[in-house]
C-alpha cells in the first residue's frame, strides 16, 4: 500500500462508483412534460408521475433539464464572446498622488473590465480636458 502510494503521481483521494438516482428511470418522461409546457411546475411534474419518493430530487433534475426547453430571455441577449465586450467605467479617486516634481493631483480614473475574462485594466487619464 505504501509503495503504491509512493509511486502515484497524485495524493489518495477516496471514490466510489455513482449508483445513479431514482430520477434516472423517469427522465424521459420529465423530458416529454417539459416539452409540452416548458414552465410546468415540479410539483406538477410529480403528480402526473405519480412520484413516490423525495421531490427535491426530482426538483434539481427538473431545474437543471428545464434550461433546455425554455425559449432564450428576450432580455438577456448579449454574447459574452472573447474579446466581444467591455464594460468601462470612469471614476474619480478622493486620493491625491504625485504626478510630477511638486505636482499632486487627482485624475480620473479610466476602469474597464472585459465581459469574457472579467480581467480588468485601469488607466490614469493625465486632464480631463481635451485638446482643441
Amino acid at each position: 500500500m505504501v509503495r503504491r502510494a509512493l509511486a502515484s503521481d497524485s495524493p489518495p483521494r477516496y471514490s466510489r462508483c455513482a449508483k445513479g438516482s431514482v430520477v434516472d428511470a423517469v427522465e424521459a418522461r420529465i423530458r416529454e412534460l417539459l416539452r409540452q409546457t416548458p414552465t410546468m411546475p415540479a410539483t406538477v411534474i410529480a403528480e402526473r408521475l405519480y412520484c413516490q419518493h423525495g421531490l427535491t430530487v426530482l426538483k434539481d433534475r427538473v431545474r437543471v433539464l428545464r434550461l433546455s426547453y425554455l425559449p432564450p430571455d428576450p432580455v438577456s441577449c448579449t454574447e459574452y464572446d472573447a474579446g466581444h465586450l467591455v464594460q468601462c467605467d470612469l471614476c474619480l479617486p478622493p486620493v491625491r498622488v504625485s504626478l510630477a516634481a511638486d505636482q499632486a493631483g487627482s485624475p480620473p480614473v479610466l476602469v474597464m473590465t472585459s465581459g469574457y475574462s472579467r480581467m480588468r485594466w485601469a488607466v490614469m487619464i493625465p486632464s480631463r480636458t481635451a485638446r482643441t
